[in-house]
């Protein structure tokens, strides 16, 4: 071969090496044989083919993190084949997915934001990040921060600290990879091999921690002056990444609403496939409703105290299948909220007793003229069905679209609620109070079915119950923004149907429903 012909190689991405690894039932002897081959095939390897190698895992960071990487469990010391908590770190498909996410984020130089529950392994996934920046990246700059320096390094004996874990992780990498860390020092990890730094930083000083390529804050929910830190590290770095579970409304909820959808990352505990509905429910049983909320299902609203409809009742009445539900004999219910200027929106809800047939919105187009948009809820969204009963929002421009829809309809079929109104059954202070208190005991039923919407998720979940003097209730609503789609569906229950006339679905005939109708039976 010609003396000036160089040889070089490259390695063909791979499809996922541990797509058979049984998180529940985990086989690592099956593991430790697929590395031990990995490495013997590196020591062997030649310099250009070991060029080509780096190459590799420089771009691939989940096979880098799986192929060469352990992670540490004290709750497993002596159990699933691990005699001191020590185990090859193999990821299940959701990280796999926010190790890609990340890297697509710091690609992009954007924010990115992370809901997690507990027990996801996110501060482990970004320390194994960061260690494969610092083994890869020339003069890269990495930095996390969280609210007190014990949760960011708190030295060698504490395996909570981010910092414990990055070390635990550099520290079982083979040699080849390891980078040259020298001796230890607190709140700092530097490569002298190739400059590469991860930092640490805490409190009020984290906005001011000098330039970084990536930054991570962790548990940011519970930083109490987390826009100080959101401000102040804007101009110092190229991307934020918000790690935390939830903890109310605050400024980690309005970053979160802030951000593209793409820019959310969601670590769920349905994920996570160590874990079911049987762990759920021991959690449960073991934790106040609030600490699950809050750490387990993610809710901002039940994060707090004071909520009316439990979040886990709503995801339950997302999940079930409405395909089996007997409701074609029950009478037709529609709710409509009347969205005014700007982000509020016009939103139609169908329900037939436990089943909501759908939710569908009125396109601004059609709401900039009020009898256009009775006409496109007649024709379009109805496709000119029958309905028993039509509950709309007639409380300042609502009133226009209630009147169009009466003038079609009858006031037979067609209610005005106000919903400032006066409930006037002694427990309720208003129309809202009452509706609201309805649509949750309807929720809470086993058999109800709501459409799976995470809005209305969010938007059911976030009405506060509170007590007036004299003990009526009342609402108040937690969101930024109007709950056009919760109180859509709150209308359905704006008025009983045996008072309502409806036409015969068959006939123009007029029907006066006489008998009793219980509205939370099928």
């Amino acid at each position: 071969m010609d003396d000036n012909i160089v040889k070089t190689y490259k390695m063909p991405a791979r499809p996922p090496q541990y797509a058979w690894f049984d998180h529940k039932n985990p086989d690592y002897s099956k593991v430790y044989d697929i590395r031990l081959a990995i490495l013997k095939k590196i020591i062997l390897a030649d310099d250009a083919q070991r060029l080509a190698i780096n190459t590799y895992y420089a771009e691939h960071p989940v096979d880098f993190i799986e192929d060469f990487m352990f992670t540490f469990n004290p709750k497993i010391v002596g159990q699933d084949g691990s005699e001191d908590g020590q185990i090859p770190f193999i990821l299940f498909p959701k990280q796999r997915e926010l190790v890609k996410w990340l890297q697509d984020i710091e690609a992009a130089g954007e924010d990115g934001l992370v809901e997690k529950s507990r027990e996801f392994g996110f501060s482990w996934i970004c320390a194994a990040y960061l260690v494969h920046a610092l083994v890869f990246r020339k003069g890269f700059v990495g930095t996390v921060g969280s609210l007190k320096q014990i949760a960011v390094d708190n030295g060698d004996a504490d395996s909570d600290s981010f910092f414990w874990k990055i070390r635990y992780t550099i520290k079982h990498l083979p040699a080849v990879f390891k980078p040259d860390i020298g001796e230890s020092k607190q709140m700092v990890i530097s490569n002298s091999h190739n400059g590469a730094v991860i930092k640490g930083v805490c409190g009020a000083d984290m906005g001011r921690s000098g330039r970084s390529k990536l930054f991570f804050i962790d548990e940011a929910a519970h930083i109490p002056d987390l826009e100080a830190v959101d401000k102040a590290s804007a101009s110092t770095t190229d991307t934020r990444v918000f790690g935390s579970s939830v903890n109310g409304k605050n400024y980690f909820y309005d970053k979160r609403m802030a951000l593209p959808e793409g820019n959310v990352f969601i670590c769920d505990w349905r994920d996570d496939p160590r874990k079911d509905q049987e762990w759920y429910d021991k959690f449960l049983a073991f934790n106040r409703k609030i600490v699950t909320a809050q750490e387990i299902d993610r809710s901002y609203e039940n994060s707090t105290a004071g909520v009316l409809i439990p979040d886990r009742h709503i995801v339950e009445a997302m999940a079930r299948d409405a395909s089996n539900a007997n409701v074609a004999h029950m009478p037709l219910i529609i709710g409509v909220d009347v969205g005014g200027e700007g982000e509020d929106l016009t939103v139609v809800t169908a329900r037939r007793g436990h089943v909501v047939l759908y939710q569908k919105v009125v396109p601004k187009d059609a709401a900039i003229d009020l009898p256009d948009q009775a006409q496109y809820i007649i024709k379009v969204i109805l496709n000119h069905a029958k309905p028993a009963l039509i509950c709309v929002d007639s409380c300042g421009i609502g009133f226009g679209l209630y009147g169009n829809l009466k003038a079609h309809y009858g006031g037979h079929i067609v209610k005005g609620i106000n919903a400032g109104h006066s409930a006037n059954d002694g427990i309720n202070a208003n129309m809202k109070a009452l509706m609201w208190s309805q649509m949750a005991e309807w929720i809470a039923d086993p058999a109800s079915c709501l459409p799976q919407c995470e809005q209305l998720r969010r938007e059911l979940a976030s009405m506060v119950l509170g007590i007036r003097g004299g003990g009526l209730r009342f609402m108040v609503d937690t969101l930024s923004k109007s709950p056009d789609y919760a109180d859509s569906l709150a209308l359905t229950f704006g008025e009983t149907v045996p008072f309502a006339a409806r036409h015969d679905m068959h006939s123009n005939k007029q029907v006066l429903y006489t008998q009793d109708y219980d509205i939370f039976k099928a």
